[in-house]
């Protein structure tokens, strides 16, 4: 895998070296993390069987597989409804300061890979052994102060259901509703957009309790 591919998987922009976008990958690799493309939240048998078509049927696979991708990146990650990681991936998190970083966003975390502080025009990390998570808070070790300046967090949040964090079933059922939708209203659909995914009484209520407001 280049390193653009790395950059792209993780999120990283070009204000990130070479070699941290290496280090970050080689750290979400070793963590038991792959490509976004490579998790199935919801098997493709599942989302066929509640669609009532035939297992051994393959002729609308990818059409299946298309909505219910489009379903769940309608609610998935900083750009989703729900404000939640559905789809475990790497996330990168700055905050004006330490005291500033509060839960970190998009949960469920599965885990804190990096903390960095600003200094200068550089970015130098604290060791591990300074740093705890408690309640999806950083915390300094032992009641220590945080150091001052902007602080850079890098993180794995989502469900994975190979790695024993399946999707819970409301969101499982919600997006099974969601690509039906799609799947059985696909004419008035554009299937390359996100933008006009159903999103019924029925699919809200199932969603709303998972659902993170911020402000």
């Amino acid at each position: 895998m280049t390193i653009e591919e790395m950059r792209a998987l993780l999120g990283l922009g070009p204000e990130f070296s070479d070699a941290y976008v290496a280090n970050a990958y080689a750290e979400y690799i070793g963590a038991g993390g792959g490509a976004a493309g490579d998790v199935e939240l919801i098997p493709l048998a599942i989302v066929k069987k509640h669609l009532r078509l035939e297992a051994d049927d393959d002729a609308e696979d990818d059409l299946v597989a298309l909505y219910l991708a489009a379903a769940i990146a309608h609610l998935d990650g900083r750009d989703g409804w729900l404000g939640r990681a559905l789809v475990e991936r790497v996330y990168v998190q700055t905050f004006a300061g330490f005291e500033c970083a509060g839960r970190l966003p998009y949960p469920p975390l599965v885990a804190v890979t990096g903390v960095e502080r600003r200094e200068g025009d550089l970015w130098l990390p604290i060791a591990a052994d300074q740093w705890d998570v408690v309640d999806d808070r950083l915390v300094p070790v032992g009641g220590g102060r945080w150091p001052a300046g902007a602080a850079r967090v890098t993180y794995r949040a989502g469900y994975d259901p190979e790695a024993g964090r399946p999707l819970p079933k409301a969101l499982q059922a919600a997006i099974l509703i969601m690509t039906a939708d799609l799947f059985r209203n696909r004419g008035e659909v554009a299937s390359t957009t996100t933008s006009r995914v159903s999103m019924s009484a029925s699919v809200e209520a199932l969603l709303s309790p998972f659902r993170i407001w911020r402000v």
